[in-house]
């Protein structure tokens, strides 16, 4: 296991990661790369749905409650679930403005869950993917154990075995964080991702990454020669499969690692949390951009209260905190809901401002969209 101080750095860093790429990307949810493009331009990403804060979205809500779950689980995958599913069970009345269609149900779903039915929904999306990843930095190399986590995790809302797969390949993704941290090498690491899974069309996949990541192609090369020319959609496998190469590409630099995913257009605060997380989970929390650090909201479940989490983390499960009651961080129902009714009338302006760019690009002739 590593030194209290290290862990603390990989779960900070993930946390903040996931909040900082789930913000950036929030304003050009949905939005095609083209469309982000003549919007947007090149200019290095900034928040934009709130000018001059970060205001994330259910991506790192769904991964917080992870955090907690893990916490109260006295290391027992069960308590886990259980726990988990009871916070998700709340989750709904807070307005989480973009959660999946599919974690709505799920969480609807738990309430039944003294009956002993499972709340999964049979879907490919990727809402688990960003709690995967933190189920593995937060078990640091438990083993057997840790595969197991990472698929009860994600079965409580998505029960498709491709979900599961996807989300295992990032969760090993993260753990080979762990194992190396100093001297992690991308292109070992992606030689083994297609070993991670088990179905064959994301297997098959991420068997090509290692000859392009060597041939040194762009994200976006690789993302059309996959025939996503136009957005990453929220399925698992071009999620997996992209947000994978995104880091692995530019695993030294935060900043270019979470553009380079944003800038694919789609789901981008998907992408955006998953790269961020993997990206912070290696550099640490000191080696992310800090102007991007400082104007992450910090109402609800900010910035403070990660710090709080990842100290709290860094001594789990053999803390003083553990060997008896081991208690979670203090929620904040009513700070978070406000947060989440606050961002609604920003997303509509958001997307308001963008129709007129939409309008022309869809009335443009064909010739001219090449």
């Amino acid at each position: 296991m590593h030194s209290t101080d290290l862990r603390r750095d990989h779960i900070h860093g993930l946390m903040m990661g996931v909040a900082i790429g789930d913000a950036l990307g929030g304003s050009r949810q949905e939005m095609s790369r083209r469309l982000g493009l003549k919007i947007y331009g090149r200019k290095p990403l900034r928040y934009t749905t709130l000018s001059g804060a970060g205001l994330p979205g259910p991506n790192t809500g769904l991964m917080l409650m992870a955090a907690q779950a893990i916490v109260c689980s006295g290391v027992t995958s069960d308590n886990f679930v259980g726990s988990y599913q009871q916070r998700l069970s709340w989750y709904p009345l807070s307005f989480p403005i973009g959660i999946g269609p599919a974690t709505l149900v799920a969480a609807l779903k738990s309430w039944l869950r003294l009956f002993k039915l499972p709340s999964g929904v049979n879907s490919t999306g990727n809402d688990p993917a960003t709690r995967a990843i933190f189920v593995a930095l937060a078990l640091d190399r438990a083993g057997p154990r840790f595969k197991k986590w990472v698929e009860l995790s994600t079965r409580i809302t998505h029960s498709h075995p491709l979900a599961v797969d996807g989300c295992v390949v990032l969760a090993s993704l993260a753990e080979q964080i762990i194992d190396q941290h100093d001297a992690f090498d991308a292109h070992d690491a992606c030689c083994k991702l297609a070993s991670f899974s088990s179905q064959p069309e994301l297997k098959e996949r991420l068997a090509q990454l290692p000859a392009l990541l060597e041939q040194n192609y762009s994200c976006m090369r690789v993302a059309n020669q996959f025939g996503w020319h136009t957005h990453i959609s929220d399925h698992i496998v071009p999620t997996a499969v992209m947000a994978s190469y995104c880091f692995l590409r530019h695993s030294r630099n935060f900043r270019t690692a979470v553009q380079s995913a944003i800038r694919l257009g789609g789901d981008t605060s998907s992408m955006g949390a998953i790269v961020g997380g993997l990206s912070g989970a290696l550099l640490g929390i000191g080696e992310i951009p800090a102007v991007w650090v400082d104007k992450i909201s910090d109402f609800a479940y900010g910035p403070t209260w990660m710090t709080r989490m990842a100290r709290r983390l860094s001594h789990w499960p053999h803390g003083v905190d553990d060997l008896y009651a081991p208690p979670a961080e203090a929620v904040a129902p009513f700070e978070q809901t406000t947060l989440n009714l606050l961002r609604v009338p920003l997303i509509l302006a958001n997307r308001l401002r963008r129709l007129p760019c939409q309008l022309i690009t869809r009335t443009q002739p064909r010739r001219l969209r090449r």
